[in-house]
């Protein structure tokens, strides 16, 4: 069920990614989301909600961001770079979930729907 999740969102962010610059902006737009899901968690783990209860987890930052930064960013030349913009933005307002898990808020301008 994790990976049907984890799947999912990894075909949303990569519908999102495109330009010349959308590789570095995705890797610190991705970077920026796993410190705030780490942010948002009172041990090393790190977590966001999606949507209505879709939690995703990682044990640690570095599993994030091998996750976002290392499988999703590779991908980012198929959106345009207001994507990440507009992303990261979100990410520096977003809250934290604390019932009934710890969690990053994903805000609805990091999620991509076709």
């Amino acid at each position: 069920m994790k990976t049907l999740f984890l799947g999912l969102l990894l075909a949303l962010v990569m519908t999102a990614c495109g330009s010349d610059n959308s590789e570095d902006l995705c890797q610190a737009t991705m970077t920026q989301l796993c410190d705030a899901a780490c942010d948002c968690t009172s041990d090393e783990s790190c977590a966001l909600t999606a949507g209505q209860g879709f939690l995703i987890e990682f044990d640690n930052r570095d599993d994030c961001l091998g996750w976002y930064v290392g499988l999703v960013c590779p991908q980012a030349d198929q959106a345009p770079e207001e994507f990440f913009e507009t992303c990261s933005l979100a990410l520096d307002s977003a809250g934290c979930e604390t019932d009934p898990d710890e969690s990053l808020l994903m805000p609805e301008a990091c999620i991509v729907d076709d």
